[in-house]
C-alpha cells in the first residue's frame, strides 16, 4: 500500500472510529497519531494495539462507516476525474472529399 494510500485509510478510520465513539476515545488518537507517522512501526502497532480493545459491537460499527466513507470518497474521487477528463475532439467527415466533389 503506497503512503499515500494507507494515510487516507487511517484518516478514514479515524473519522470512524471517531464517529461512532467520540474523538476522546484513544483508539481515535492512536490512530490519528499513526497516519501523522505513517513510517514509524510502534505507532501503527499501539494504534492496532487501542483499536482492539474497542468492542466488538462497536468495531463492527465502525467497519461499516468506514466501508461507506471509503466508498463516497471512492465515488467523489471518480466523479472529479470524469469532469476533468478531455474531451475526444469531433470532426465532421467531408462528404464532398469522401465521394468526390462532383458525385451526383
Amino acid at each position: 500500500m503506497s503512503d499515500s494510500l494507507k494515510k487516507r485509510a487511517l484518516n478514514i478510520l479515524a473519522d470512524s472510529v471517531s464517529d461512532v465513539v467520540g474523538t476522546k476515545n484513544l483508539a481515535y488518537i492512536a490512530i490519528k497519531k499513526a497516519s501523522d507517522e505513517e513510517s514509524n512501526d510502534a505507532r501503527q502497532e499501539w494504534a492496532t494495539s487501542v483499536f482492539d480493545q474497542i468492542p466488538l459491537t462497536n468495531r463492527r460499527e465502525i467497519k461499516s462507516v468506514a466501508i461507506n466513507k471509503a466508498q463516497e470518497e471512492r465515488r467523489h474521487v471518480l466523479s472529479v476525474r470524469a469532469r476533468n477528463k478531455p474531451k475526444a475532439d469531433v470532426k465532421i467527415a467531408d462528404l464532398g472529399v469522401i465521394w468526390g466533389a462532383n458525385a451526383g
